[in-house]
């Protein structure tokens, strides 16, 4: 009951902005074997504060339950909005006010924080509304042994826009388990990041289903791939084709940055000093594992079966999303930058030196894929230094030159089938005349984000529209160089935007 009650409680759709330190606990959302969770503490806690009934406390389907993410084992956030169902005042205003929320904060464990809170609409449903997620993951600045930060971000640009991330998912080992056990219900998850786009079920982003719609316009080559890639006898493992072609591994990353400088961050327990790395990744959502695997080039989309270590999920921090709508160009739930003062000060003055104090005694380890088997347990700061070295594919020993030794064959043969198909396709387009020029080409979007580093929003909204009207206009056209037949390419369409200076305008 809140502190200006007026003695009669109804159920209120409520928003929480959280920051929590998930070193003890097994991910956000409630486990069905029991185990400590964020959410679970949390509706202990609301109920404890006589704010849910005892015929709701556990269902999460009554309270109404969903967030705009879901983190898991052992990894913090400074920006999760969840949304419930709680008991409260007839007539509340529309943002809690600072006192309540130190109130609720007293029934919660220290390692839990409401950082803000307001009320919803009726119907509204977090998950429904989040459409992108940002974390940070820091990397020890001796972990980098000498090298220089160059070669860290020349590697995770490779990952910026959108592809199959299915040599970087965790879901390996854990569909093996699941199919043993019975169900999901019978393995635990081990991962750390955003499974899906929220509880209601797994959505594409438009980008993805871009590709999917590319993917399908060029069937006849893909099926040429599959039978070139099937003729021969490949010295290293090969993806099952079921799980190449899933797409749920299909994910869009617009930027993956690193700043030249490492950052000083004092530890939570003797105050020492460490120099970190902070890599941010901003994308629509990320696979189980995703980030914490994105050490190798050659994994990306590849059809190999690349066993890429996993590093720890401590230095992992969910630190922002947005909710804003391409359909209706505008933002579902607006984030205020009181909200956004909130979370980076509970990001650089609880998390970071948690982070910085945790790594200090933490070891990892490499496991093997396959069978779930520890294969190698060493101290943090020596992991990425080792992890290139550890390759556990079952192959018996193979190293990294095999791969890329067959890697180059592969991309050599890929080439020859694609420039003879673009050969036939271009007769045909010939011949059947088709009118393809007003169409512009699929994954646009995605790809202007990682040219011009902007996320989806308004600025890029209005850029979408300036675009189509130059098509429909003839302004922007293809190129004598363009090899897709009549469609407008991606250098056709980034030569128009740095022609026209459409990049140059303000917005955000």
């Amino acid at each position: 009951m809140t502190q200006a009650s007026t003695g009669k409680l109804i159920k209120r759709n409520l928003a929480l902005l959280l920051g929590y330190k998930g070193t003890k606990y097994h991910g956000l959302q409630i486990s069905a074997q029991g185990l400590p969770t964020i959410q679970g503490e949390i509706f202990n806690s609301f109920y404890t504060a006589g704010m849910i009934s005892d015929s709701n406390k556990d269902d999460s389907q009554k309270l109404k339950w969903s967030s705009s993410s879901r983190t898991d084992k052992g990894v913090h956030t400074s920006f999760c909005v969840c949304s419930f169902k709680l008991l409260m005042d007839e007539t509340p205003q529309y943002r809690v006010s600072p006192a309540e929320i130190q109130r609720w904060n007293t029934f919660l464990p220290g390692d839990i924080r409401i950082l803000q809170a307001f009320r919803l609409s009726k119907n509204a449903r977090i998950n429904n509304m989040c459409t992108q997620r940002e974390y940070e993951y820091l990397v020890p600045f001796n972990v980098l042994n000498g090298r220089p930060v160059s070669e860290l971000k020349r590697l995770l640009k490779a990952f910026e826009g959108t592809h199959r991330f299915h040599n970087f998912s965790g879901a390996l080992f854990r569909e093996k388990n699941q199919k043993s056990c019975g169900g999901e219900d019978g393995a635990e998850s081990n991962g750390e990041e955003d499974n899906a786009d929220g509880d209601g079920g797994r959505k594409r982003s438009a980008d993805a289903a871009g590709l999917e719609a590319k993917e399908t316009r060029w069937k006849g080559l893909r099926a040429k791939y599959h039978e070139a890639f099937a003729s021969r006898d490949w010295k290293w493992p090969v993806t099952d084709e079921t799980r190449m072609n899933r797409q749920e591994y299909v994910r869009t990353i617009y930027s993956v940055e690193v700043d030249d400088q490492p950052i000083r961050i004092k530890d939570e327990i003797d105050q020492a000093e460490t120099d970190f790395y902070v890599i941010r990744l901003k994308g629509v959502s990320f696979a189980m594992h995703q980030i914490r695997k994105m050490v190798l080039e050659i994994a990306l989309s590849s059809h190999f079966l690349v066993s890429v270590p996993l590093a720890p999920p401590e230095p992992l921090i969910l630190v922002g999303a947005s909710f804003w709508d391409a359909k209706t160009e505008s933002y579902k739930l607006e984030v205020s930058e009181e909200e956004m003062q909130s979370s980076r000060k509970y990001k650089e003055e609880h998390l970071y030196p948690h982070v910085a104090a945790t790594l200090k005694t933490k070891k990892t380890y490499i496991k093997d894929r396959k069978s779930g088997d520890k294969i190698e347990e060493l101290p943090y700061d020596n992991f990425l230094s080792h992890s290139a070295s550890v390759v556990s594919s079952g192959s018996n020993g193979l190293s990294w030159d095999v791969l890329i030794e067959e890697s180059n064959a592969w991309e050599k043969l890929r080439e020859e089938i694609f420039s003879e198909h673009v050969k036939q396709a271009k007769e045909k387009f010939k011949d059947d005349n088709l009118q393809m020029n007003k169409e512009l080409p699929a994954g646009l979007i995605t790809a202007i984000c990682v040219r011009y580093r902007i996320v989806p929003g308004p600025k890029l909204s209005l850029l979408k529209r300036q675009l189509f009207r130059a098509v429909d206009e003839k302004k922007l056209t293809q190129s004598s160089g363009n090899a897709y037949g009549t469609r407008v390419s991606y250098e056709d369409v980034f030569a128009y935007i740095d022609s026209n200076g459409l990049m140059q305008a303000e917005g955000s």
